[in-house]
């Protein structure tokens, strides 16, 4: 993992650009989050996350409560991917 918590890829890809090929969707929803949270409920473990090394990067200002929601079972997956698309869709812009 880098310094900047942005993990990256075995082909040399840098994971935080969101914006290439096939589209901030595609590339968020296909991102594996942490496995231990089943439920939206469940208490998350954002460090594991990948989807949670984006909002880090792109999403600085939300990330703390972002990661708290999550570790409290606040704030499910799908909620959580969906901040992320919005956030790098007005990247893309």
């Amino acid at each position: 993992m880098r310094a900047s918590g942005i993990k990256e890829r075995a082909s040399g890809e840098r994971a935080g650009d969101l914006s290439r090929s096939g589209g901030v969707r595609r590339r968020v929803v296909a991102m594996a989050s942490d496995p231990g949270k089943i439920c939206r409920q469940d208490a998350g473990q954002p460090n594991r996350c990948e989807v949670y090394d984006y909002h880090r990067e792109w999403n600085a200002a939300e990330a703390p409560s972002i990661g708290l929601a999550c570790g409290r079972g606040m704030l499910g997956c799908r909620d959580c991917r969906e901040r992320l698309i919005r956030v790098g869709s007005l990247r893309r812009e």
